[in-house]
């Protein structure tokens, strides 16, 4: 017999006795279960960043630190964006490209040796892609996700979430953070 369940019985002991297990199916809509109730552990972490993304605060990764999660940092430049410039600006888009992805790099650097500082193991990986398909497809093999609050699209006083943020909050099956 778990906590729970002990301490249901307790509660209950002068008002139902032995009628324990019916009181509990009757109310088991409502009641969590001993499985429900117990935390699924937290190995590996999603982080999608962009150009959007400033920073990763100090709590998010004290966070990390006391799962014991190895961290996934993720830098989606957006493929139509830079296959709308291929078409548009010919050779000129190659050298967008060139800075784009050496801001993503920058990026990723500075963020890795703060977490890696913080004794955070990390891993990086930098691609084009689509914002919102991508993290779906990478959060498959990760606990939880991160979302900085601007994620793909700037936020504003208005509206403090993206639109991309709002969307993969509904459609990510895994836990998350958005920060």
């Amino acid at each position: 017999m778990g906590y729970y369940s002990s301490l249901i019985q307790r509660k209950f002991k002068d008002l139902v006795g032995t009628r324990y297990e019916e009181v509990r199916l009757e109310y088991s809509d409502f009641l969590a279960s001993e499985e429900e109730m117990k935390f699924s552990p937290i190995r590996t972490v999603l982080v999608p960043v962009d150009v959007l993304t400033t920073d990763i605060p100090g709590d998010l990764a004290e966070l990390f630190l006391a799962y014991g999660a190895r961290v996934h940092l993720a830098y989606i430049m957006d493929a139509q964006v830079l296959s709308l410039l291929d078409e548009l600006a010919g050779e000129e888009a190659e050298e967008f490209r060139k800075v784009k992805e050496a801001q993503g790099r920058d990026t990723l650097d500075r963020f890795t040796r703060f977490l890696e500082k913080k004794g955070i193991a990390v891993q990086t990986s930098l691609f084009s892609g689509s914002k919102t398909e991508d993290v779906i497809r990478l959060s498959h093999s990760h606990d939880i996700v991160a979302l900085y609050r601007g994620f793909g699209a700037a936020a504003s006083e208005m509206a403090p979430l993206s639109p991309v943020v709002s969307h993969l909050n509904r459609r990510v099956e895994q836990s998350v953070i958005i920060f």
